[in-house]
């Protein structure tokens, strides 16, 4: 493990911070190990205002950098408007999803 964590300058990206349960859950673990929220910055592509609000809420001293802020989520938890899923954009699109 990394020595002195609370120390330790942490990034974290996500490519699109919609509900921000895979950030919360990264910083609910990482907490565990010691680091320090006053440390940590989270760098998104695209986020949306509720998603963003829950990180502040349980960790008010991150630091958070979005390139441009969703109009909203969907019910399925995909941001609005949906650009389409990073591993589909990576490997290829399913055939019946509907992407901008």
């Amino acid at each position: 493990m990394i020595k002195e964590p609370e120390s330790k300058r942490v990034f974290i990206t996500d490519p699109a911070l919609a509900t921000a349960g895979s950030i919360l859950k990264t910083l609910e673990h990482m907490k565990k190990y010691g680091f320090k929220d006053e440390n940590v910055v989270i760098m998104a592509m695209f986020g949306c205002q509720s998603g963003i609000e829950r990180i502040f809420k349980e960790h008010p001293e991150v630091k958070l950098f979005l390139v441009h802020m969703a109009d909203g989520i969907r019910e399925d938890g995909y941001l609005l408007p949906y650009n389409g899923d990073t591993g589909d954009r990576l490997y290829g699109v399913r055939e019946n999803e509907y992407v901008i």
